[in-house]
């Protein structure tokens, strides 16, 4: 735990962390021209697992103090997250 006393604010850290797992897809097009200059395309994929979040809280009442912290936060695992997209250059 890190209190910020003047703050008033807890940071917890999170031991049961998982690592964030990503299954990727990727695909680039690219031409490169004679003279000078390139077009390129691409598109990706990815899906993330246990992804890691900064989970915050106002007026966080501590069980085990007792005392209201103006702001607690605390590293967690999302379940799955799922990120795609397409890229150019010209």
């Amino acid at each position: 735990l890190n209190i910020n006393s003047d703050d008033n604010e807890l940071e917890a850290g999170n031991s049961a962390l998982k690592a964030t797992e990503a299954r990727n897809f990727d695909l680039m097009f690219e031409h490169y021209f004679s003279s000078v200059g390139i077009v390129s395309f691409g598109s990706f994929y990815k899906n993330l697992d246990n992804f890691i979040f900064n989970y915050s809280e106002n007026d966080y009442l501590d069980p085990i103090s007792g005392n209201t912290y103006e702001s607690y936060s605390q590293p967690r695992n999302g379940d799955e997250a799922t990120v795609f997209g397409l890229e150019t250059s010209l």
